[in-house]
């Protein structure tokens, strides 16, 4: 299998993790938030399918993660942390431990590229898969310690973490 063949395949599991988590998820900001991941891993592989097929692509700007921090702001405002409390926790870090494996990989990539159009897609991708992973963290955080994740709202540090 190529590299395109892999990284759309990783793409296209991270993609439908992220559908079922939208589709299952018992509050509706979370679930907005994992549709926008699932949208996100997509643009991966319609960014991937266009290298295979013609050489070609670039990485646009995500607001994904700005629209995150303002979902999270919206939670934190809104103050009602029983309604994120669930048992999904371990569930999401399966999609926590994806985000890791695809960061790497795409790192290990641009890395290895001799190609310095590939190089910096693999680098951007890679980026965007570490802002995947705080996200995803912070939601972990939320739906086991909903209170504290509240009342310190730390989810604001990603911007300094990761600056769009």
């Amino acid at each position: 299998m190529n590299i395109f063949d892999y990284a759309m395949q990783i793409e296209k599991e991270g993609e439908q993790v992220y559908r079922d988590f939208a589709s299952t998820s018992p509050n509706e900001e979370l679930s907005t938030v994992f549709s926008w991941l699932a949208d996100a891993e997509l643009k991966h592989y319609r960014l991937f399918e266009s290298m295979k097929n013609n050489g070609t692509a670039s990485v646009e700007k995500s607001p994904l993660l700005e629209n995150t921090v303002n979902i999270f702001q919206k939670i934190k405002e809104g103050n009602a942390p029983e309604s994120f409390k669930n048992n999904k926790g371990d569930l999401y870090k399966k999609a926590l431990s994806i985000e890791k494996n695809m960061a790497a990989f795409y790192d290990e990539k641009a890395e290895e590229s001799d190609d310095a159009g590939q190089k910096e897609i693999f680098k951007k991708i890679a980026l965007e898969e570490k802002r995947h992973q705080q996200i995803i963290e912070n939601v972990i955080n939320l739906v086991n310690n909903p209170e504290i994740w509240i009342k310190e709202g730390k989810f604001r540090e990603i911007l300094d973490f990761y600056p769009l």
